[in-house]
């Protein structure tokens, strides 16, 4: 088999998952750290980008619809691969684990990490990888102070004012924004929310919330730009921390 070709310095991490959520929540951390990172959707297009990108690192989440992620595995090394291979379950248990590392992959995680440590775990496989290719890691760019959100509630009119600009909100979203906003640091749960947001009990897809999470981000981070608000703990939910 011929060997495979050394990654270029800097080489970018791929992350692979079907929602999108946990990807968005990856890659904004890494930027900041000054590394470049691609997302794909679907498994089939993992191992051609594999071949052309020669990332440093994958991060399979073991949901990706197509190709199971321990199938990919064990392509990426069939093909071989040089990157280091982080397996991420959403229902990891000792066999998942073990089984994850019997078909190749480096690392096998569970669904207990914050957004915080995993971030921290990816940085710190690919620091390792730096130095066994001989490859080097960017300097971060200095990151501004944060600079608190001013954030004002008013739950007769539901209005919302972010550093003293009107935030355009649906009843839907300000109901959602008060829940987080109300405790900040606390963990709510997906049908926490729900039925923060639903208080008549409507059958509602727990995926709604993501939808309205995507939503609400957007709007604030035009008016609070350059620092997230609302943060994903994966396999837990959702929390209101803008000190992170």
């Amino acid at each position: 088999m011929r060997p495979p070709s050394p990654p270029p310095p800097h080489a970018p991490v791929l992350v692979v998952d079907a929602l999108e959520p946990l990807a968005t929540a990856l890659r904004s951390p890494l930027a900041q750290a000054g590394v470049a990172s691609h997302h794909l959707r679907r498994g089939q297009a993992v191992a051609a980008w594999a071949q052309a990108h020669h990332p440093a690192l994958i991060l399979l989440v073991h949901r990706p619809p197509g190709q199971d992620a321990l199938a990919l595995c064990r392509q990426l090394r069939a093909q071989g691969s040089a990157a280091t291979v982080l397996l991420l379950s959403p229902a990891s248990t000792e066999h998942d684990r073990l089984e994850g590392l019997a078909q190749g992959a480096d690392d096998c995680l569970g669904a207990h990490l914050s957004h915080r440590e995993l971030t921290a775990r990816v940085l710190a496989h690919l620091r390792r990888h730096a130095r066994l290719t001989g490859t080097a890691l960017p300097d971060a760019p200095a990151r501004p102070p944060a600079t608190p959100p001013a954030l004002r509630l008013d739950p007769q009119q539901h209005q919302a004012l972010l550093n003293g600009q009107p935030v355009p909100l649906t009843c839907l979203e300000f109901q959602l924004l008060a829940t987080l906003a109300g405790q900040p640091g606390r963990v709510f749960r997906r049908a926490q929310l729900m039925d923060a947001m639903y208080p008549d009990a409507r059958d509602v897809s727990d995926r709604t919330v993501d939808s309205h999470i995507r939503k609400l981000r957007r709007k604030l981070a035009g008016l609070h730009p350059g620092r997230e608000l609302i943060h994903a703990l994966y396999g837990l939910g959702y929390t209101w921390d803008p000190a992170r």
